[in-house]
């Protein structure tokens, strides 16, 4: 397991947090992160993995709906800064973001980007909602 990964693990574990890892080739770490029925992947990468991704599948969308989920998505991404949300060739909606980490303080930061994720997407679910639904 690389170091930031480590560390993030830790500080999950002294906040009593639920979580699941997966070790992954080429010396990655997955850190599944489970938030209202769905988990937020957390991959880290690089030597001591300082390059850490998040991905969360948000909903699916039938085709009728492609368009204005898309419209809907390239809307959010222009709102916020953090995280880019996607429809992938799968059709799901899909929220990313990534960070480079300092390895000295990757507990802290991974923990905070996760929770600004997770913010961000809590407020832009609405109008993905509407998109998807309406």
């Amino acid at each position: 397991m690389n170091t930031c990964a480590e560390l993030f693990i830790k500080n999950l574990e002294s906040k009593n947090l639920n979580y699941d890892v997966q070790e992954l080739p080429d010396d990655e770490t997955m850190v599944l992160f489970p938030y209202e029925g769905r988990s937020t992947h957390m991959v880290f990468a690089g030597t001591e993995g300082e390059h850490v991704q998040l991905i969360t599948v948000i909903e699916g969308v039938t085709e009728e709906k492609y368009v204005d989920v898309v419209l809907a998505c390239n809307l959010l991404n222009s709102k916020f800064r953090y995280v880019k949300f996607i429809v992938d060739k799968d059709n799901d909606v899909v929220a990313r973001s990534d960070a480079i980490l300092d390895p000295d303080s990757a507990d802290e930061e991974s923990f905070e980007l996760l929770i600004r994720t997770l913010q961000i997407i809590k407020e832009a679910k609405p109008d993905l909602m509407r998109a998807i639904y309406s």
